[in-house]
């Protein structure tokens, strides 16, 4: 059994299909005094123990099985205790280790990270994973399936049918000087590009923000998530705006979303041209943000910063028309809207 939350943050229960035979016996079927059937059950059986009992199925949550384009998807899975000392022998093994791999979830045939929750904040005396789950503006719209494994062998697989729904993004014409766009063909240097992505996929177990994030700058939204762009008249091919766009007068002041740590610290005279001076931060459980363009930089990397902690300043270092903030949000390397992040209502609080 699994629940989803649809759009008005109500629960939904949903019955999965067991995969059992219509119990009126069909032809070929044996007779239930047969010996070859009360043999076929003692195996069964035997192997059913052997495996820990899985002959049932996890409670799964997930906040939407209807996600949009952009959107994070939040997969909860509660389980029980083993049946056997097989199972105990085989939990043991998967969550004995740094990271913990007790609990497995496929998407779309792409393998998500899972992390248990800690118990004092879920009040329960048995344990709840989560894994989150990232859409963006490059996954095509259409069906996917949703597959949650218990690798203990205590239960059965669950499949759940979702569907990512297509949204629809602004365009928006950028005219950039003969400097800028000349760093726009380069892209990024392999120096930037190498320091990005390794603070881009990093994954940590600690889940260190708490509640809803914060808009890190009080200036106003410029430019949405998602948005497609034409770069002095000519169309950007797969691309689309990898977070929010806050416009701000240089030297406004630039704090932290949430709490997290700082893994990277780019600065525009070290060979980040596209980014500029930028600051990345690792919230914990795959979750980052990263801030670009900035003028000034106030923290160090390996410091820990908390929710409204300053972080630097805004400016307009890198590829950029003027000053202002840029945030992306990503989740396991892959940039989400953080509007539903900033969102305390309705099922969206199941991420926190």
């Amino acid at each position: 059994m699994f629940f989803s939350f649809g759009r008005d943050g109500r629960a939904e229960t949903h019955g999965l299909a067991s995969g059992r035979r219509d119990r009126g016996r069909q032809k070929g079927d044996l007779r239930p005094d047969d010996p070859r059937l009360r043999l076929r059950n003692l195996i069964a059986r035997a192997a059913n123990a052997r495996l820990g009992g899985a002959n049932r199925e996890p409670d799964v949550y997930v906040t939407s099985t209807l996600p949009v384009q952009g959107q994070t998807v939040a997969v909860f899975v509660s389980i029980g205790k083993p049946r056997t000392p097989v199972g105990w022998v085989q939990r043991s093994l998967r969550t004995s280790f740094a990271h913990d791999d007790l609990v497995s979830v496929n998407f779309g045939g792409r393998s998500v990270p899972s992390y248990p929750l800690d118990r004092s904040k879920t009040k329960r005396d048995y344990p709840i994973y989560r894994a989150l789950i990232p859409t963006t503006p490059a996954d095509s719209p259409g069906d996917r399936v949703l597959e949650v494994r218990v690798l203990d062998g205590s239960y059965r697989p669950v499949k759940i049918p979702c569907t990512i729904q297509r949204q629809v993004f602004e365009t928006q014409h950028i005219w950039l000087g003969k400097q800028k766009a000349r760093l726009l063909r380069l892209r990024q240097t392999k120096r930037e590009d190498a320091k990005v992505r390794a603070w881009q996929f990093l994954e940590t177990g600690e889940q260190m923000w708490d509640g809803p994030f914060s808009a890190p700058s009080d200036g106003v939204i410029t430019t949405q998530y998602g948005q497609r762009r034409f770069y002095n008249g000519k169309f950007a091919q797969n691309y689309f705006h990898k977070g929010l766009d806050y416009g701000a007068d240089k030297g406004s002041p630039v704090s932290s979303p949430a709490a997290g740590r700082v893994v990277l610290v780019g600065r525009e005279a070290d060979g980040f041209d596209l980014h500029g001076n930028c600051v990345g931060l690792d919230h914990g459980q795959g979750v980052a943000s990263m801030f670009m363009h900035l003028d000034e930089v106030k923290v160090k990397v390996g410091a820990r910063v908390e929710k409204g902690q300053r972080l630097g300043t805004v400016g307009d270092t890198g590829i950029a028309t003027g000053p202002h903030l840029h945030w992306g949000l990503f989740v396991h390397g892959c940039c989400v809207d953080p509007y539903m992040w900033m969102n305390s209502s309705s099922a969206h609080r199941l991420i926190f």
